[in-house]
């Protein structure tokens, strides 16, 4: 009979220490859940701001590229009428449908400053091209650059619980 209310003390205090072990355990459980959802707070706020800012950052980019778009499309508007020819016998970069020589008859100062125009045209042209280019050039980068900032398609928060081992 004292071995048997031993052992029933003994089994009584194992059952306690078992329900102490099972209290620590579910609280050390809620206290890691609460810092779970603080962390998960903590990032979707991130990714909040952060996809925040790329959308400030695309928007500012989608205003610079229709800023480049009309400004190529003021240029092709511009090589559109040069290209057209004008009625005084003119075509593309100002020179004239027929063969003028500098030293036919006509006064000098006119032949000069029609040289000089000429001159001028080939400059802007010249300089028309190099704009040209650099639009292309910057159209690229910041087509590459969009490219490189937009988030892969189908990414979204939603998708934290399967990256995560499931809900605890």
């Amino acid at each position: 009979a004292k071995l048997n209310a031993a052992n029933r003390h003994v089994e009584e205090e194992v059952h306690q220490l078992m329900k102490e072990l099972e209290t620590k355990q579910l609280q050390e459980e809620a206290v890691g859940r609460v810092n779970l959802q603080g962390q998960r707070k903590i990032a979707q706020e991130a990714e909040q701001r952060r996809m925040d800012l790329l959308r400030e950052e695309q928007g500012e980019e989608q205003q610079l590229t229709e800023q480049l778009r009309q400004q190529d499309e003021s240029f092709e508007r511009l090589r559109d009428l040069r290209d057209k020819g004008r009625p005084d016998g003119t075509q593309a970069g100002g020179r004239s449908t027929e063969n003028k020589c500098l030293n036919d008859s006509g006064s000098g100062s006119e032949a000069s400053s029609q040289f000089s125009l000429d001159r001028g045209r080939q400059t802007f042209e010249r300089r028309e091209r190099e704009l040209m280019k650099e639009v292309r050039d910057m159209r690229k980068k910041l087509a590459e650059k969009t490219r490189q900032t937009q988030p892969p398609p189908g990414f979204s928060m939603d998708d934290d619980d399967h990256l995560s081992g499931g809900s605890l």
